[in-house]
């Protein structure tokens, strides 16, 4: 489990997760289909991240996310 969490700390973020072009569609297309199957209610998010997807979604979910990364989720 130290492996992971040592492999998305800061620089992981600061690197990978900024400096990709397709991490903005891939929120876009999660969006369509998380809402295509539920319109509103709860939803948890494994893996979050620093939240991206939950930010984009909150206003018609009761939103939860977890992730190993502390860096991610402070």
């Amino acid at each position: 489990m130290k492996l992971f969490k040592d492999n998305y700390d800061e620089s992981y973020f600061n690197t990978v997760v900024e400096a990709d072009p397709f991490l903005k569609k891939d929120v876009e297309q999660k969006m369509q289909l998380i809402k295509s199957n539920k319109e509103h209610g709860h939803l948890l998010e494994i893996g979050c991240g620093d939240g991206t997807l939950l930010k984009e979604i909150q206003a018609n979910y009761n939103i939860k996310g977890v992730d190993i990364s502390k860096y991610a989720i402070t």
